[in-house]
């Protein structure tokens, strides 16, 4: 029998909580049993039967969604093991506290995504929204380990709150990238919005494109050469095929020390080719 495979088959008329959609939580589960699995997210809990077409039969260690047009909340939501793979793109708070495996999405996510991720593999083929690898508004931290892959834009505030890990996107981000940061890394091949890196405590922001309105609180000490970029773009050129384009950066950078004004512990680096970009 093939991996299981869920398809949407009618369109809800409201959000649906896919947090229970693990690869663990689904192993060895009958066809009943399945189509019984209640879901969340609307007024009254909803039968996955109702909503969805049922292939196959999960193993632990797999398992595919197909998407047609619903918002799927919390996808691979504490996700310790295995892989999701979904293909229409999700909803809010995909991966939201995962700790291990593989979370692919084809087609987008919308906001929240890697919130209190502690460890595993994201990608997205697709832009996101905002405050993407952030906290939420009642939380310490965002990002806490693991690595990010966006193949596309970004929303505002990307990576607020990000305490460990890595984030990289190939497109471009919106305004506030890197906000109020702990530590950890986060590389942007496009351009930048408006107020990259405010309130940075620690960490590292490696912008590549344009860059717009840098907060006057960064310091640059010039431009200088860092060989560990390299180490640090072939070990995600390992991580991921997708982060491959880094191995073309150069050694030389315009670093940027800050915030002043929150201890200036971190730093935003601009390769030296392109500089400010403004």
């Amino acid at each position: 029998m093939s991996a299981l495979t869920l398809t949407l088959s009618q369109l809800p008329s409201h959000p649906l909580d896919c947090s229970g959609l693990l690869p663990a939580s689904l192993s060895g589960l009958s066809a009943r049993a399945l189509k019984g699995l209640l879901l969340g997210g609307g007024p009254e809990p909803v039968k996955l039967g109702e909503f969805f077409d049922i292939d196959g039969k999960c193993d632990g260690s797999s398992l595919t969604i197909i998407n047609r047009g619903a918002r799927l909340d919390y996808l691979g939501a504490a996700l310790t093991a295995g892989e999701i793979h979904v293909r229409g793109g999700a909803g809010r708070f995909a991966a939201r506290g995962m700790r291990g495996g593989l979370l692919s999405v084809r087609g987008g996510a919308l906001d929240y995504l890697a919130s209190g991720m502690r460890g595993g593999v994201v990608e997205v083929i697709g832009n996101v929204g905002d405050f993407c690898a952030a906290a939420l508004p009642n939380e310490p931290f965002g990002l806490n380990g693991g690595l990010v892959v966006v193949n596309g834009d970004t929303g505002d505030r990307l990576a607020d709150r990000q305490r460990r890990g890595v984030v990289f996107v190939s497109g471009s981000t919106g305004a506030l990238a890197g906000s109020r940061m702990f530590a950890g890394t986060v590389v942007v091949l496009g351009d930048s919005g408006p107020g990259a890196g405010i309130a940075l405590r620690r960490g590292t922001l490696l912008l590549c494109g344009k860059t717009a309105e840098l907060p006057a609180t960064f310091a640059s000490s010039g431009v200088i050469e860092l060989p560990f970029i390299g180490l640090l773009a072939r070990k995600l050129a390992q991580a991921h095929k997708r982060c491959r384009p880094l191995l073309t950066l150069g050694p030389r950078f315009e670093r940027l020390c800050g915030d002043l004004g929150h201890g200036g512990a971190g730093e935003i680096l601009l390769p030296a080719a392109t500089g400010r970009g403004r």
